[in-house]
């Protein structure tokens, strides 16, 4: 039966990697849990929601080799608040899972046998590159924004499209989004073996990466085999089950050139988006605002006024002499300019039914487009 000792240190950061991916809305209790059990030298934890599975391998102190599955939520709560630096965990003859320290501390927790728990998937590696923690939040952060928040699409726009594009320069990973209104896109130069590399990845799960990348160091190996996508780092493993959609082809609507019809401050046109979006109407998911350009300044005003109105100028470089008018969706515009680390937006537009592009100087790689709003 298990039993081993462990610092809490090396056991918080695993656990809570993997209570983070267990289903906690599941009506199987099995599903709940967290698998923990004894090989050698090593503590392993297991979870899954059967859409995403995560694996931690930990040395640790093992006096006897065993497993069980316990509360995912519980055993986290318990290990976070624990008083004592040191943890002894062992299973006893009863179905309870023993958690022990040296200052008088001791809880147990009901067991569930691991005989049914769904088995971690062996993998093979091979068909990856190789990221660091910043680079797979960038791919992340920078796209996931633009996924529509229905999951029973069929054009698989609530996924993150992640694929190998072949460059002069070397291996492009680029990842996008788009829920049909917007896109946004990342670029951006990795190493490793991948020849050919595509993946749609559930919202939800291109989140966890971003999560597991934020919480370890040094470098991951991201990939795919088969129908799953798998993210490594030294003991910790990521299995995603990849949605099967087919994205839409968004390559057909990306300019093979660019020309900057204005340059906008970041800061103060997203403030300014803030502040005339809280007149909006109440109710409306488009948050609409008006965008006249003229006279080297940027105007903003809501587009529908029942509730009230406002009015935002902002300084702005011009291209032309030309009057821009145009309305769009305010959150849209803010999200796609929030991920931005440029002071300045280039922003381009061609006509009231054509996207407007947005990208900045200091954002190698970044993308986005948003489609405009009918103006009557």
């Amino acid at each position: 039966m298990l039993r081993c000792s462990i610092s809490k240190e090396d056991l918080l950061t695993p656990l809570s990697l993997v209570q983070g991916v267990v289903d906690k809305k599941t009506i199987m209790s099995l599903l709940k849990n967290v698998y923990l059990r004894t090989d050698g030298d090593l503590l392993i934890l297991e979870g899954t929601d059967l859409e995403r599975s995560m694996r931690c391998k930990i040395e640790c102190g093992v006096q006897e080799e065993g497993g069980v599955t316990v509360s995912a939520k519980q055993l986290f709560e318990i290990i976070r608040e624990f008083p004592s630096d040191t943890i002894e965990l062992w299973e006893d003859g009863d179905n309870w899972l023993n958690i022990e320290g040296a200052e008088n501390a001791r809880y147990k927790l009901g067991c569930i046998s691991p005989e049914d728990f769904p088995k971690f998937r062996d993998l093979s590696t091979s068909n990856a590159v190789t990221m660091n923690g910043a680079q797979l939040k960038d791919m992340v952060e920078k796209t996931v924004y633009a996924a529509s928040i229905n999951d029973n699409d069929q054009f698989g726009l609530s996924g993150m499209l992640v694929e190998l594009v072949k460059t002069a320069s070397g291996t492009t990973l680029r990842s996008v989004c788009t829920n049909g209104h917007r896109l946004s896109l990342f670029d951006q130069e990795v190493e490793g073996e991948a020849e050919e590399l595509s993946m749609l990845i559930p919202k939800k799960s291109a989140l966890e990466i971003r999560r597991v990348a934020e919480a370890l160091d040094g470098d991951f190996v991201f990939g795919k085999d088969d129908k799953y996508c798998f993210l490594v780092n030294g003991g910790t493993e990521l299995l995603i089950r990849l949605m099967e959609s087919n994205f839409p082809d968004y390559r057909r609507i990306i300019p093979d050139s660019r020309k900057a019809h204005a340059v906008i401050p970041k800061a103060s046109f997203y403030h300014a988006l803030k502040r005339v979006t809280i007149v909006t109407a109440e109710g409306l998911d488009t948050r609409g605002v008006t965008a006249r350009f003229s006279e080297g300044h940027l105007e903003i005003q809501p587009l529908q006024k029942e509730s009230g109105d406002a009015m935002e100028r902002i300084p702005v470089e011009l291209d032309s002499e030309e009057e821009i008018y145009l309305a769009f969706n305010a959150r849209y515009m803010m999200e796609a300019i929030g991920v931005m680390d440029s002071d300045q937006v280039m922003f381009s537009y061609s006509g009231s039914n054509a996207p407007c592009f947005l990208w900045g100087e200091d954002d190698p790689g970044y993308l986005a487009f948003i489609m405009p709003l009918r103006l009557d």
